[in-house]
């Protein structure tokens, strides 16, 4: 195990270089931070004083190599924008940002789990083609067109809920719904497969013919055994719900490090930008590190090579 866990370490360290190499030449083609922050008409020594100060007077590998150098030293800058270092403002907005991806897991997965099971348990049933339809029904529609139509039913209709910003629990409803409705569809069909596929599977067979109680068949050998695949996607859901967070957060306005994000791309805050990108490659890094342990936990005949 000890191994497993320092060749993962070992790996995650060129993906974590090649996401940081990658996001801050990107950032960079998106113009001059001096024309957006600055007022029109600046004079020219204000603005070549504002990028001397900012640091974006130095050439591209000198920029990067700060960049990297700050990375080792858990400081990812200071915001163009706030003034502000970049790990304080992820710090503010992250609490905002896990809430909503938490609720939004939570609502899918009680959702998605149960439809699926019951829908490979009675393939054909109307249970079955309720699951699928919801499946294709939420993968079909966009995130931010089902956050306005929200909006407009329950905010602007109905005026039952509040629509922008974090004002309480009562705010949480409809992001959270619309982030549950992103991430259903595919838990739901893999657990749904993966039922499917035990289910035919000869040992199944064979504890049904020598009268062992379906309900024991179903806990003890079907769920365990199907619960694989379903873990996996239950750990790539963690990422789908960051980036999913990202539309859902600038909608409804929620202050967390999606809409944190979408501030600084527009504003073309390089170092906030950067530092939230890394920040999600590395929460992805973690958290598939979680799910390839709970492998070994789930069926100790794997190995982890």
């Amino acid at each position: 195990m000890i191994t497993f866990l320092l060749k993962r370490i070992g790996l995650a360290i060129p993906t974590l270089l090649g996401a940081a190499m990658l996001i801050f030449f990107v950032v960079r083609l998106t113009g001059d931070p001096a024309a957006i922050l600055l007022p029109l008409g600046t004079p020219e020594s204000v603005v070549n004083q504002f990028r001397i100060d900012k640091g974006l007077d130095q050439p591209l590998p000198i920029q990067f190599e700060h960049f990297l150098l700050d990375i080792v030293r858990g400081n990812f800058g200071t915001s163009i924008r706030y003034g502000l270092p970049v790990s304080q403002l992820l710090l503010e907005r992250l609490p905002a940002t896990l809430e909503l991806a938490l609720c939004g897991i939570a609502l899918a997965t009680v959702i998605a789990l149960p439809l699926g099971i019951i829908g490979g348990l009675r393939h054909g049933s109307k249970v079955d083609y309720v699951g699928r339809f919801v499946a294709l029904g939420f993968q079909a529609i966009p995130v931010f067109y089902l956050g306005i139509l929200l909006i407009l039913i329950f905010g602007v209709w109905l005026e039952l809920l509040p629509t922008v910003g974090n004002f309480g629990p009562v705010s949480l409803i409809l992001p959270s719904v619309t982030l549950a409705a992103y991430l259903i569809p595919i838990p739901l069909r893999v657990t749904r497969g993966a039922v499917l596929d035990v289910a035919s599977q000869n040992y199944i067979r064979s504890a049904k013919g020598r009268g062992i109680p379906r309900l024991q068949i179903v806990l003890k050998h079907m769920l365990k055994n199907s619960m694989i695949p379903v873990v996996t996607v239950l750990g790539l859901q963690i990422g789908a719900s960051l980036s999913g967070a990202i539309i859902t957060e600038a909608v409804f306005g929620w202050p967390g490090i999606g809409r944190l994000l979408v501030d600084a791309i527009s504003t073309r805050d390089f170092p906030v930008v950067q530092g939230v990108v890394i920040f999600a490659t590395a929460a992805f890094i973690v958290v598939n590190l979680i799910v390839d342990v709970a492998y070994k936990v789930l069926d100790p005949r794997i190995r982890l090579n």
